[in-house]
Order: C-alpha cells, then structure tokens, then sequence
C-alpha cells in the first residue's frame, strides 16, 4: 500500500464526544471532497497518514498551493491522479485536551473553493478528451 490514512469515517472509527455540527461538518465536508474528485476515501482531511517515500517522490508534496485541510485533500487527489493505492484503517479521534482548533472560515472555505476548482477542472479536462469541449 502506497498510503494508509487513519480515518474517522470506517466502520471502527470514531469521533467520541464531538458535538453534532462538528461531525456533522466533517463528515459531509469528506463525502463532498472525495465525491467531487473522485476518491474512495472516507476520511480526506484525516492528518494520520502513513506514506511509502516512492508515492511521495512521485507526487512531488513541495510544489502544494493548499494548506489546512485542503492540504491533505490535494495530497489524496495527486495519488489517485498517479494511481497510487490508499487504504484506511480506522482510528478513534479523541478532541485535543489543551489548544484550541485550527478550524476557521478561511479555511472551510479555501478548501471547498479549491477542491470545486479542481473537481470542475478534471471533468472538464475529462469532456474535452472525449471531444465534447
């Protein structure tokens, strides 16, 4: 396996304690980004991630113009764009005791514009090989 995400969103996963709007959010934030660019992931925005070098190398993460969750999402669509494999192994996400989240309005929304960009650019990418454009 090329990458191995620990994800929320697999039978085994959790998210204990979280309130509502929070998973609510956040599962529905995964399900729209993999819809759109066509991942079989459940859990894009996941940090806990386990990577062979080669599907590193091969995606070149340096040349990224995301951060936040978007980050993760572009990391995700560079290796189901180069036909890497990625499997998920289900973790419990247990809120941070001390800090306070990274989560902003920036950030939800870079990240929904980038992932719509990139998901528009793709189908269309898709029509015009297929002489529809």
């Amino acid at each position: 396996m090329e990458c191995v995400i620990g994800s929320r969103y697999v039978p085994g996963g959790s998210t204990p304690n979280w309130p509502l709007h929070r998973r609510l959010l956040s599962r529905y934030g995964n399900r729209y980004t993999a819809a759109v660019l066509g991942l079989g992931v459940h859990d894009v925005t996941s940090g806990f991630r386990a990577y062979r070098v080669e599907a590193l190398r091969a995606i070149h993460p340096e040349t990224t113009r995301s951060s936040g969750y978007a980050f993760m999402s572009e990391l995700a669509r560079r290796l189901a764009h180069e036909g890497h494999p990625m499997a998920e192994v289900p973790i419990t996400f247990v809120d941070r005791a001390y800090g306070t989240s990274k989560m902003s309005v920036r950030i939800m929304t870079e990240s929904m514009a980038m992932v719509t960009g990139w998901g528009t650019r793709a189908r269309l990418a898709r029509r015009r090989r297929r002489g529809f454009g």
